[in-house]
């Protein structure tokens, strides 16, 4: 604002009588009316298009300085001309990046605040006539111990006691602690009659909405400039290495979290930060397949077993191979240790990230047919068969080989009991592993009663925070994936051999599942990419 209207930032009593003004003439921030380098008239005009723009309306500001420009231009006042004409330009460069905030005039500033663990931020939207004029976003220092509430309310009382402008209206997205004292402190501020509401519908609430969400974003690269800082990172790093009495500096951590809902599809995430940094490329999930109802700690003993499983057998390999080597007894099987073949061994697709053959090869069937060119569906589906059992590729299995230098387990002491469990059956001991409990953020790490309480401020307190919350966003959210499909499943998804495609073909053509059970063998044959061994599975399957 003082780049497009230079009023005075001092607090001085003007004279006219100074001899000479500050830096701010020089920068052209200020017109200088201590030292009566420009009119009374001259500077109130200033303080009046500086409230014209504040409320709104900025197309008054931008007449009046273009028509000033052209009459210093036909005065031959080229200088103050090539000023205004600046000026000009920088108001129409702000309010083109001003969007449309609501379809009636308003007044009023929009605050957000968003918050993750012991972090918050607050978004303003300055709301001037129908446009935000402009945002800004703050950072809230000392808000983990202080609930949402109070932490607006503490924003609020500081943010408007040093701002130079309270409007009509402050819209927020959630009560402060105390309301009435903040209304009180705004009406006295403002010299008149201020209004604070939470809107709850309407085009002021979906404007609250969008505070809410650049505050979540804002944060977001707060984190993302927090970890991209080397230095912090390997503070925080040798932090942790010190803290937990590691025997090095975990330049690999592995977090695992835990997802369920009522015990239903119960799931878990792994996400990998290598030197302090995401490696989202070896994040992996996990459906849960042996535990029936809500169960976290069997849930994570079997998401360790078959993440570990691979490289407790590299090792008793190899010990095996020394043993023989020497001469000696070969060492006995681990105990609890999954048999080849046992689907615990090694992930599943979903684990691995990669899509599953079925719906490709569905689209492939469908276009196929849909050409004229005539193919086997049943060499096609044995095809599919024999890709499905081939199982991932070695190159995809390389980062299951590595070892961890750090395993942190989002949880405390139960979960961290049920984890110390699987390492020691598959003699994994050495791989140092802790928990992380998120109530008190306690770290909890094996033989020791006592929690180890990292100071709040802490980097390497920091990092770990990332790496579980980063865990538990990757496992929320295919959790949801996995509930939103399931909401859409229908009989036809139980039937062998129908995937998506197929699906999608029988609903095209028949109208609906009713549609479809009331048709022939022979109508079901004829669509599109189907047999009459299909068309027969699925007349006796629905």
């Amino acid at each position: 604002m003082k780049k497009l209207f230079p009023w005075r930032s001092c607090t001085k009593t003007i004279t006219g009588t100074d001899p000479r003004p500050c830096l701010d003439y020089y920068i052209k921030r200020c017109i200088a009316p201590c030292t009566a380098y420009c009119t009374q008239d001259e500077y109130t005009e200033v303080i009046n298009q500086t409230l014209l723009f504040l409320e709104g309306r900025s197309r008054e500001v931008l007449d009046k300085v273009e028509a000033d420009m052209g009459t210093a231009a036909d005065e031959l006042q080229f200088e103050r001309a090539a000023l205004l004409r600046d000026q000009a330009k920088a108001i129409r460069a702000v309010t083109e990046r001003q969007r449309m905030a609501s379809t009636t005039p308003l007044d009023a500033d929009v605050i957000a605040i968003a918050r993750d663990g012991s972090e918050a931020c607050v978004q303003v939207f300055f709301v001037r006539g129908t446009v935000v004029a402009d945002t800004d976003w703050f950072l809230l220092d000392g808000a983990a111990e202080a609930s949402d509430a109070e932490a607006l309310s503490a924003f609020l009382a500081q943010f408007f006691e040093s701002a130079t402008y309270v409007p009509r209206n402050v819209l927020l997205s959630q009560a402060p602690a105390d309301m009435e004292q903040i209304e009180a402190m705004l009406r006295e501020r403002r010299g008149g009659a201020v209004e604070v509401r939470v809107p709850e519908r309407g085009e002021l609430r979906a404007l609250v909405a969008s505070a809410e969400e650049n505050a979540r974003s804002a944060l977001n690269a707060h984190r993302v400039r927090w970890l991209t800082d080397r230095d912090r990172t390997s503070a925080a790093l040798a932090g942790i290495e010190e803290e937990l009495d590691l025997p090095a500096t975990p330049s690999r951590m592995e977090c695992y979290d835990i997802s369920n809902i009522q015990g239903t599809n119960t799931v878990a995430s792994m996400v990998v930060f290598i030197d302090g940094q995401p490696a989202t490329g070896e994040y992996r999930r996990f459906r849960i397949k042996s535990v029936e109802g809500q169960n976290d700690f069997d849930s994570m003993r079997e998401v360790l077993r078959r993440r570990f499983a691979r490289i407790a057998e590299r090792r008793r390999t190899e010990r095996v191979t020394a043993s023989e080597a020497a001469g000696e007894p070969t060492p006995e099987p681990l105990l609890q240790y999954p048999e080849p073949g046992d689907d615990t061994q090694v992930a599943d697709d979903d684990e691995l990230g990669l899509d599953t053959i079925d719906e490709g090869l569905e689209d492939a069937v469908a276009a196929m047919a849909a050409a004229g060119i005539e193919a086997s569906a049943e060499d096609l589906e044995a095809f599919a068969d024999e890709v499905s059992d081939g199982g991932p590729s070695d190159e995809l299995l390389t980062s299951w080989d590595a070892v961890p230098g750090l395993v942190v387990i989002d949880g405390g002491k139960g979960q961290l009991a049920a984890a110390l469990d699987v390492m020691r059956d598959y003699g994994l001991g050495d791989i140092p592993i802790c928990g992380l409990a998120k109530r008190e953020e306690e770290i909890f790490v094996g033989d020791v009663d006592e929690p180890i309480v990292l100071p709040r401020n802490s980097q390497a307190l920091y990092l770990m925070q990332r790496i579980r919350d980063e865990a538990h966003r990757f496992a929320i959210t295919y959790h949801r994936n996995l509930r939103g499909r399931n909401a859409k499943k229908s009989v036809l998804d139980e039937i062998p051999g129908i995937g998506p495609v197929r699906k999608r073909a029988l609903i095209r053509k028949f109208g609906s599942l009713r549609g479809v059970q009331d048709a022939s063998v022979d109508e079901i044959a004829a669509t599109v990419g189907f047999t009459r061994r299909l068309a027969e599975t699925i007349k006796r399957s629905i």
